[in-house]
This record gives structure tokens, C-alpha cells and sequence, in this order.
């Protein structure tokens, strides 16, 4: 999962929580939200969806 997250936000979520479940977490978070950020205007709901990758 975290492959898909890009290495900057990855490293700046580690850099803050370490390389914890916290850290991950935080890098799926930003990563989502950078998303809805920039297309709130375009799209009128997400659904984020973690599965079996």
C-alpha cells in the first residue's frame, strides 16, 4: 500500500511519527486528502478504499 503513497509525503509522515503505524497513517491521510483538495470543485464525493493490493 505505502508504494503507492508518494516518497515525499512518505518521508515527510515518517520524518514526523517515525516509521510507525502512525507515520504510515498519516502519509495514507495527506495522501487522501491531497486528492479531495484538489478536486472538490470537479467531483461531488470520494470514496477512499483500502483493499488486498
Amino acid at each position: 500500500m505505502m508504494s503507492y503513497i508518494p516518497e515525499h509525503i512518505t518521508k515527510k509522515a515518517f520524518d514526523e511519527f517515525g516509521e510507525t503505524l502512525e507515520g504510515a497513517a498519516e502519509a495514507i491521510w495527506q495522501y487522501n486528502k491531497g486528492i479531495i483538495d484538489n478536486t472538490y470543485d470537479l467531483i461531488p464525493a470520494v470514496k477512499p478504499q483500502i483493499a488486498n493490493v
